[in-house]
């Protein structure tokens, strides 16, 4: 395990082939190291294209030892701060690809950090808008766990939980944080090129919040690829959604 600053142990996998690159994968909300099978297959297609994987589990998520009604987004930048530089002292390139809230976390981050050894970026489905996916939605898996009535009404529950086989728990304090952080409202390094895999169906993160935050970026180093067939899961295309982020993280 990994310690972070104030003291988490985080829980991670890393692969053992003989290679300088690694790729972080950064899992999505109520999910965890394996995003589902998703990130261990990508992982062993990684490997296989001469890239190091490291999975690991956000605080309140899959084997932490931090309860998901005790986890915050603050504590998750801090989560993935710490895998970034456990990183940068092994290896000469960090390739990251973030799955739905993990991008969230990801885009934060990136406001305050200087990403050094980041090569490529992959984000898929991902949550670049916290209002228009939990706080004030159209969508139903937001509506159906989130007090859409403001502030007010999110402090009137001690705990807020999102109905899966897992009922992941949050704090009023983490559904605070929806209202301040803003992971769109970023200024994307240029220098660190970006793919973003967003399916059409996408009934839980919209794929309009992809393309604006691509037209919010004016990067001509950030492209957005629609997957026609695909919900959330990306398993629709996995095939091709592998095939092209490979392809994309191994082109230099």
């Amino acid at each position: 395990m990994i310690k972070t600053i104030d003291g988490h142990d985080i829980v991670y996998e890393e692969s053992k082939i003989n290679s300088k690159k690694i790729a972080l994968l950064c899992h999505g909300i109520t999910s965890s190291k394996d995003e589902g099978g998703f990130f261990i297959e990508l992982s062993e297609e990684l490997e296989k294209n001469g890239f190091n994987t490291i999975r690991f589990d956000f605080r309140g998520h899959g084997d932490s030892k931090i309860a998901s009604e005790d986890a915050t987004i603050a504590g998750m930048l801090i989560d993935l701060n710490t895998i970034l530089n456990y990183s940068y002292k092994k290896y000469d390139g960090v390739y990251i690809v973030a799955a739905s809230f993990g991008a969230s976390v990801l885009l934060l981050l990136s406001q305050k950090v200087t990403f050094s050894k980041v090569r490529k970026v992959a984000l898929l489905n991902p949550v670049t808008n916290y209002e228009t996916t939990f706080t004030s939605t159209n969508l139903p898996w937001g509506k159906s766990f989130f007090p859409q009535e403001g502030l007010n009404s999110v402090f009137e529950k001690k705990k807020i939980v999102i109905d899966n086989e897992k009922k992941f728990e949050f704090n009023p304090e983490m559904a605070l944080e929806f209202y301040y952080y803003q992971p769109y409202n970023i200024d994307w390094d240029p220098s660190i090129p970006m793919s973003i895999f967003h399916g059409t169906k996408d009934q839980i993160v919209s794929i309009e919040d992809s393309k604006k935050f691509v037209q919010k970026q004016l990067s001509k180093s950030i492209k957005l690829i629609e997957l026609y067939r695909s919900s959330h899961g990306l398993e629709e295309e996995i095939d091709k959604v592998f095939g092209k982020l490979i392809s994309f993280l191994g082109n230099e």
